[in-house]
């Protein structure tokens, strides 16, 4: 059965979509079936994957119209059911929690990871997203307001919890965009570690994402990281991070 994963944080620019994206690229390249929901009407991943924003996509899924099946793309880099942005009024007809999650559990056995990128917005379909996952990564910057978005993310987290998703854990928190050769920058790292570790008894990740050009390059070729370029701070910091996923779930190849 597919581990469903839900990267999410509501505050923009912290690296979201880029770390759905090359998680799903990166476990590809490690041999692991991918899936992608586009679940942001901004549809920044699905344009990055070079996906067709017409047709069956993830509104269409939601809506009943179509399966999760008849919406998936494949892409060189993941599939993915991409998003469109006329999904931006979903508040308006997504009258439940469990939607997403029905939706997809025909494509549970033909996956080994489904990964949902989220919108910025803390509303219904980020709500379907974790209620549909297994595990949230959250993504951050070490920045002065990066502790307040995680603080109200983490209480969105506690309802699904309470309400429609019990078995729904913090994998951990991802610094992204990362300057590693500034003091300030590594100061803020440290006690942003600290705080969200008292705070919220999540652990960060050791592996830091450092900011660089190829990331936008890439999006903007609409091709993988990985394959654009491979020996670039950010590619390399990916792959450091997915290993240290797998690692701490103990989901290595053999």
């Amino acid at each position: 059965m597919a581990r469903v994963i839900c990267i999410a944080n509501q505050k923009g620019g912290v690296g979201k979509t880029t770390t759905a994206g090359a998680l799903a690229t990166g476990l590809n390249l490690k041999g692991y079936k991918t899936l992608l929901i586009d679940t942001d009407p901004q549809a920044d991943l699905s344009f990055s994957l070079g996906a067709s924003r017409k047709g069956n996509t993830t509104k269409e899924m939601l809506e009943g119209t179509c399966t999760a099946q008849d919406a998936i793309q494949h892409t060189q880099g993941s599939d993915i059911i991409a998003s469109k942005s006329e999904l931006a009024g979903a508040d308006k007809w997504l009258k439940g929690s469990y939607i997403l999650k029905e939706a997809l559990k025909p494509l549970k056995k033909k996956y080994d990871y489904i990964i949902i990128d989220t919108p910025r917005a803390l509303a219904m379909l980020t709500i379907n997203a974790l209620t549909a996952s297994d595990e949230v990564i959250i993504t951050g910057t070490a920045d002065a307001f990066v502790l307040n978005a995680i603080m109200e993310l983490n209480d969105t987290i506690e309802e699904t919890q309470a309400h429609t998703n019990p078995r729904l854990k913090i994998a951990g928190i991802l610094l992204c965009k990362q300057d590693s050769n500034t003091n300030i920058t590594k100061e803020l790292e440290n006690i942003l570690r600290t705080q969200v570790e008292r705070k919220l008894k999540t652990k960060v990740f050791n592996t830091v994402i450092r900011q660089g050009k190829h990331i936008r390059e890439a999006q903007l070729l609409q091709q993988s990281l990985f394959e654009y370029a491979p020996s670039s701070n950010p590619a390399k910091d990916y792959m450091s991070f997915i290993c240290e996923y797998l690692d701490t779930h103990q989901d290595k190849l053999f």
